[in-house]
């Protein structure tokens, strides 16, 4: 499911960026592709720029795959939503806003993921 949702917003993803942003080595990367192409989700092709670059992308059934991935998603979290009262949704939307601020300070560090950041300088 990363692999598809990666390549999916990356557009067309060469197999080593794939490789290089899932932390995986090329030949793992090959055999997730496998997997995706054999399910009809993706498809992979050469490079016009370099014939040694596999390029991957997404299939339209692939695309519905995810949408309807995340429309159930989106129906379990109205749902969820639905269960709390004034309260909680509104400490649940000062967390969303702490999350899209985090967010927009740019990517995150690749070492600093190796520890839950909730564990990292917390006091009990």
């Amino acid at each position: 499911m990363k692999l598809l949702m990666l390549v999916a917003a990356g557009g067309e993803l060469a197999m080593s960026e794939i490789g290089a942003k899932l932390g995986v080595s090329l030949s793992t990367v090959s055999g997730l592709v496998d997997r995706l192409v054999d399910s009809g989700y993706a498809v992979r092709r050469e490079s016009r720029e370099d014939r040694r670059q596999v390029l991957v992308s997404t299939t339209p059934a692939g695309t519905a795959f995810l949408d309807r991935f995340q429309e159930l998603g989106s129906s379990r979290l109205r749902e969820l939503l639905g269960r709390l009262g004034t309260a909680d949704l509104a400490q649940v939307r000062t967390a969303i806003e702490l999350l899209t601020a985090a967010a927009a300070q740019g990517p995150l560090d690749k070492d600093r993921d190796a520890e839950p950041s909730s564990y990292r300088g917390r006091s009990k």
